[in-house]
């Protein structure tokens, strides 16, 4: 009996190693652009002009950014204004600092200010906080470059992705040209062609 003590007590330490290894890590179902667009409740083009992490209520975390709209290519239909969009609009996302500490999930997106964004978002949560679909993936960020054309980088943050058929990893898509996601973003939700 008391042998067995050592062989507990080290699986104990390699799980805890082990779960120290991944615990930054997420890995998560992959989607494309199109499966983006069906399963996000809102999709937002525009450029960060603040972040900030309000307390929300004690135990809620939450990172907040305002958004500069550029384009709305997906609402829920019963939250669209009469009147057309506001110029800015507030986001609450889950994550952020309280009393001083990080609380961070694994996955999420970064937001800095100044960047041109393209994001897909659930419905708000009990906390008002509305989740990046997908994780990562939900962010793609529009570098503009003189004489080049727009781009959308996906910000994947070292995330692994899984293909839900092969169950495999999937490689980063890397760069898309910003005319080609917005086309492939209005023809899934089925919006005419905006300007690019």
């Amino acid at each position: 009996m008391l042998d067995q003590y050592p062989r507990r007590l080290s699986w104990f330490f390699l799980l805890l190693i082990t779960c120290a290894g991944t615990a930054r890590a997420s890995t998560v179902e992959y989607l494309d652009v199109e499966q983006l667009s069906e399963r996000a409740s809102y999709i937002y083009q525009g450029v960060i002009v603040d972040r900030s992490h309000p307390v929300v209520d004690e135990q809620t975390p939450v990172t907040k950014i305002r958004l500069a709209l550029t384009r709305v290519m997906k609402t829920r239909v019963t939250e669209t204004p009469s009147e057309g969009w506001p110029e800015t609009i507030d986001v609450l996302l889950p994550g952020g600092v309280a009393e001083g500490r990080r609380f961070e999930i694994s996955g999420m997106p970064r937001f800095h200010e100044g960047e041109e964004v393209i994001l897909f978002l659930s419905t708000a949560d009990e906390a008002g906080c509305h989740w990046p679909i997908g994780l990562g993936q939900a962010k793609f960020q529009i570098v503009r470059e003189a004489g080049r054309p727009a781009r959308a980088i996906q910000s994947l943050n070292g995330m692994q992705r899984l293909d839900q058929g092969t169950r495999k990893p999937v490689a980063a898509t890397g760069t898309h040209l910003l005319t080609d996601l917005l086309e492939r973003i209005d023809l899934t939700v089925g919006l005419p062609a905006g300007p690019r």
